[in-house]
C-alpha cells in the first residue's frame, strides 16, 4: 500500500473514532441534563404546589428560581391542572415573580422563533389581560405560528375589545391553515365574537368569489350557535357562492329561529348537493313541520347523502314517521330505502315491535313491520310479533 494512501486511511479512521467519541459524549452529556432537569421540575412541582393551596405564599423563597427556564415551564404546566383560588394564587405568585414579563419581554424582544411561540404559549396558559397589547402587536409576527400563539393566548384571556382586532388579522391572514386557526381562536370567544363577527359578513355585498374568511366567520357563528348571528347568516345563505351557502344553511340550525326556516326551506332545494345537505341538516333541527313537503320530495335527490338526511330529519319532525311509511310502501327505490335505512337507524322499527309483542301495537305499527319484511329489510317477523297482509 503506497504510504500516502496509508496516511490517508489513517487519518480518515482517527476522524471517525473522534467523531463518534463526540457523539457519544454529547448524548451522555444531553441524557444526565434530561435527567436533572426532571429532578429540578420535580422539586418545583411540589413548591409550586405548597404556592398554589397557601395565599401570601413567602415569594423571596423562589424568587432566585424564576430565572429558571425549568421552574418557569414547570410553574406554567402546574397552571393547566388547576381552577379557582388555587389558579389565582399561582397566577399572583407569578406576576410577583416577573414571569409574565419575562414571557412578554421574550414575545416581544425574543430574536429566535421558537422563543416567541413558547413565549406566546405561555402568556395564554398564564391569562394575564396586562399581556394583552404584547399579543395584539404578536398577531402581525413574520412567523406564522407565533401569530397562531397569540391568537389563542388572547382567546384565552377573552377580552370581548380583542375580537375587531382579531377579526381584521383574519381579513388580512393570506395563509389558508393560519387563517383557519385564527377562525379557531375566534370560536372560543364564543358569546363574545358574535357581534363584532356578524357586522363583519353582513356588510359584505357577496358575489361569486367571496373571501374565504368571510366563509371562516360563518362557520365560526354557526358553531357557536348564538341567535344574534341569524341575520348575518341570512344575508350570507343568499350569497352566489357556494361555500358561504352551505356554511350558513349549516349555521342557522343552531343559531337559527323559526324565522330561518324559509331560508333554509330555499336552501334545501339548491343546484349544489353540499349546500342541500347542509340545509337538510338544519331543518331537522327546528322541527317545523312546514318541512315535511320538502322532505318527502328530497327522498328521490339524486343524491343519496341528502336522501338519507331528509330520511333522518323525518324521523324527528312531528309527522314525519307517516311520511317515511308512505315512501317505505309507495315510492320509488331510491327513497324506499333511504326510508326504510331512516326508520331502522331511528329505532322507530325496533319500538314498534316493542309495542306489538306487549299486545298494544296500533295498525301503523303492523303495517309498518310487514312493509319492511315485504321489502326484504327485516327477517320474516315471528309468531309473537304478527303479521298483517300489506296494502
Amino acid at each position: 500500500m503506497e504510504p500516502q494512501l496509508f496516511r490517508i486511511l489513517v487519518a480518515l479512521a482517527v476522524v471517525v473514532m473522534t467523531s463518534s467519541l463526540v457523539l457519544v459524549a454529547y448524548s451522555w452529556v444531553r441524557s444526565q441534563r434530561a435527567a436533572y432537569e426532571n429532578f429540578r421540575r420535580a422539586a418545583y412541582l411540589a413548591t409550586l404546589g405548597d404556592v398554589a393551596t397557601r395565599a401570601g405564599y413567602p415569594s423571596q423563597l423562589v424568587r432566585g428560581w424564576a430565572k429558571d427556564r425549568v421552574f418557569r415551564f414547570a410553574l406554567v404546566e402546574f397552571l393547566t391542572f388547576l381552577s379557582g383560588t388555587e389558579r389565582e394564587n399561582l397566577i399572583s405568585a407569578a406576576y410577583e415573580l416577573e414571569i409574565v414579563d419575562h414571557y412578554r419581554r421574550e414575545l416581544s424582544e425574543g430574536r429566535r422563533r421558537r422563543t416567541r411561540v413558547g413565549a406566546a404559549e405561555a402568556l395564554g396558559d398564564l391569562a394575564d389581560p396586562v399581556a394583552v397589547n404584547d399579543l395584539l402587536v404578536g398577531l402581525s409576527d413574520r412567523v406564522p405560528e407565533v401569530r397562531v400563539q397569540c391568537a389563542h393566548a388572547l382567546a384565552a384571556i377573552s377580552d370581548p375589545l380583542t375580537v375587531s382586532p382579531l377579526l381584521d388579522r383574519l381579513i388580512e391572514e393570506r395563509e389558508r391553515w393560519v387563517a383557519e386557526r385564527l377562525a379557531d381562536a375566534l370560536r372560543r370567544f364564543d358569546a363574545a365574537a358574535v357581534l363584532d363577527a356578524s357586522l363583519r359578513i353582513e356588510s359584505l355585498s357577496f358575489d361569486r368569489d367571496a373571501p374565504s374568511w368571510a366563509v371562516l366567520v360563518t362557520r365560526v357563528l354557526g358553531a357557536i350557535g348564538d341567535t344574534r348571528a341569524e341575520p348575518a347568516l341570512l344575508h350570507a345563505i343568499s350569497s352566489e357562492a357556494r361555500l358561504l351557502r352551505q356554511a350558513a344553511a349549516a349555521g342557522l340550525g343552531r343559531a337559527g329561529t323559526p324565522a330561518a326556516v324559509p331560508a333554509l326551506l330555499t336552501a334545501a332545494t339548491d343546484r349544489h348537493p353540499a349546500v342541500r345537505l347542509a340545509a337538510v341538516e338544519s331543518l331537522g333541527m327546528h322541527l317545523d313541520t312546514a318541512a315535511l313537503k320538502t322532505m318527502e320530495d328530497l327522498l328521490h335527490d339524486p343524491t343519496s347523502e341528502v336522501r338519507a338526511a331528509a330520511g333522518e330529519a323525518l324521523t324527528k319532525i312531528p309527522g314525519g314517521e307517516e311520511t317515511l311509511l308512505e315512501a317505505i310502501r309507495l315510492g320509488q327505490p331510491s327513497a324506499r330505502s333511504a326510508a326504510a335505512d331512516a326508520v331502522l337507524e331511528a329505532g322507530i322499527y325496533r319500538q314498534a315491535t316493542v309495542r306489538i309483542r306487549a299486545k298494544a301495537g296500533s295498525s301503523s305499527d303492523h303495517l309498518l313491520v310487514d312493509t319492511l319484511h315485504a321489502i326484504g329489510r327485516i327477517p320474516s317477523t315471528s309468531n309473537d310479533v304478527g303479521q298483517r297482509t300489506v296494502s
